[in-house]
């Protein structure tokens, strides 16, 4: 049996002499658009920060407007360096666009690998781990609309998101430390990956 999946991914890097950026992005949306009547099942989304080829820095955004162009395509967020976002206001932007592309967005959580994008954000790299870690705990529950403490808040997102238990939600990377740190908040690793999203299948 063979297993044919048609993807896309958007990572939006050009080089300087390339189209204009605008034009690109509306391209990245049409593409999408075209691909879902040919049988595109994903697009998949990364996300940095900084970088000299503009690599796209808001995957949300561009996943929301994919998302208001299409009714069936899934859209996969690989990888969100969660250390490098508020948990609340990630939760926020998560639950806004679920409503929006009715529980289409899924998302992979990284700590990320690049110290100029701590930098950019100023946020100190040798402690993501355990920023991630703190997030993850509460994420899937602000996302459902639940009342979380963190730091020493009291935090209710609304509106909730539309998917029953939230989007879904894994944690990348095929280290020891990625499978602990999915499998505390009970998440999925990345190694779960090819059996969670629609395959096609042929004998």
């Amino acid at each position: 049996m063979v297993l044919l999946v048609f993807t896309l991914r958007f990572d939006m890097r050009a080089p300087g002499w390339a189209g204009p950026t605008a034009d690109l992005y509306a391209a990245a949306i049409d593409m999408c658009a075209w691909a879902e009547n040919r049988g595109a099942v994903l697009a998949v989304l990364s996300e940095h920060h900084g970088t000299d080829d503009g690599h796209l820095p808001a995957p949300l955004t561009l996943a929301s407007a994919i998302a208001a162009r299409t009714r069936t395509l899934a859209i996969l967020l690989a990888a969100v360096p969660i250390p490098l976002w508020d948990p609340v206001r990630l939760a926020e932007e998560m639950s806004v666009l679920d409503l929006i592309s009715g529980g289409r967005v899924s998302y992979a959580f990284g700590v990320g690998h690049r110290r100029e994008e701590y930098d950019h954000f100023g946020v100190d790299m040798g402690v993501r781990g355990r920023l991630a870690d703190e997030m993850l705990a509460v994420l899937g529950r602000l996302v459902r609309g639940e009342t979380v403490e963190y730091r020493g808040r009291t935090i209710r997102v609304t509106p909730a998101c539309g998917s029953p238990g939230g989007p879904m939600m894994l944690v990348a990377g095929g280290s020891k430390a990625a499978a602990r740190r999915a499998g505390r908040p009970g998440l999925l690793s990345s190694l779960d990956i090819p059996t969670t999203l629609p395959l096609y299948a042929f004998d």
